[in-house]
């Protein structure tokens, strides 16, 4: 069994649970879906592909100085090891558990009754990061 400080859930409502802590506040949404983006991607990604991604009608100089300020928060919350913060790329340390990168392996090894339980709802269900449209 894989045993991790941390475990980000993206199936059903989005979540970042650490070993001992339980559910953790990261203080913004915006946070929450730039970890999200990462574990999707699981590749280094480009700082200003983020700040693009998360401010796309901000400037981009105070784009990039938001994302620094997420990084930041994220890093305090994540501590060492989790988060590589280069200084052109992004990306997540193995050491954190995504039920996407189990999903992933359990699919690509024919393990649908893994897939299935691992499976919690809907793709980042409820994660908007503006105002949800009134329907």
């Amino acid at each position: 069994m894989f045993t991790s400080k941390f475990q980000l859930q993206l199936f059903g409502p989005p979540a970042l649970v650490a070993e001992g802590r339980g559910l953790l506040k990261l203080g913004t949404r915006k946070a929450l879906a730039l970890l999200a983006y990462l574990a999707f991607e699981q590749r280094p990604v480009p700082r200003s592909e983020l700040a693009a991604l998360l401010w796309p009608e901000t400037p981009e100089e105070q784009s990039r100085a938001s994302l620094r300020q997420e990084l930041s928060r994220l890093g305090g919350v994540l501590g060492p090891g989790v988060l590589n913060s280069g200084v052109q790329n992004v990306a997540l340390h193995d050491d954190l558990e995504v039920d996407l990168w189990r999903y992933r392996a359990a699919l690509h090894m024919d393990d649908l009754t893994a897939a299935v339980q691992l499976y919690q709802g809907p793709f980042l269900q409820g994660l908007f990061l503006r105002k949800p449209p009134h329907g």
